[in-house]
């Protein structure tokens, strides 16, 4: 992802406008064979990558321009969730989500998967948005959304222990992650 999202330019593997790479060409840079970028690329459990014609690009994420990414043709919710950490949460709060050294800034529309994020950058806190008047907002893969930014006044607070219908494991039993 990180390839995908960041370096490719820097390692010269020339993103077209759509930000495909030769796959071979990330196998290469990974020291691995093709057969595993493409296991990795293809799992249905998070999709993060699209190949088609012997290139892979990220859906979303990227910190270089990209200008030929699809959005999915799903449901807009109500309301989107995003994860962060407390250590940001005075920031976000006083200047909302901005996408700092990314194109845009990512929701999800399932609160345990935002938490999920959160937890990757410490202490985790969940964050939600309603969706209508989001400026870009658009369908990135399956439950991500992208959008320009969110206003601090639109972001609310949430308590995932009173709210997740199932309160995951990790966050439930700390010790135990």
């Amino acid at each position: 992802a990180r390839i995908l999202r960041h370096q490719a330019p820097n390692l010269g593997l020339n993103p077209d406008d759509g930000g495909f790479v030769p796959v071979e060409g990330v196998a290469i840079e990974l020291g691995v064979d093709v057969d595993a970028v493409l296991e990795v690329a293809t799992h249905p459990s998070e999709p993060r990558f699209q190949v088609l014609d012997g290139g892979i690009r990220a859906l979303y994420g990227h910190s270089f321009e990209v200008s030929d990414l699809h959005e999915l043709s799903v449901d807009r919710p109500e309301e989107l969730y995003h994860g962060t950490s407390w250590g940001s949460l005075d920031s976000i709060l006083a200047s909302g989500l901005i996408p700092r050294t990314r194109r845009q800034v990512h929701l999800s529309n399932s609160m345990a998967e935002a938490m999920e994020v959160g937890r990757r950058h410490g202490h985790p806190v969940l964050l939600s948005a309603r969706a209508d008047g989001l400026a870009g907002l658009r369908a990135a893969a399956d439950a991500i959304w992208a959008a320009d930014a969110v206003a601090r006044d639109a972001l609310r607070v949430r308590n995932a222990f009173a709210e997740l219908a199932s309160v995951p494991d990790w966050l439930a039993n700390p010790g135990t992650a």
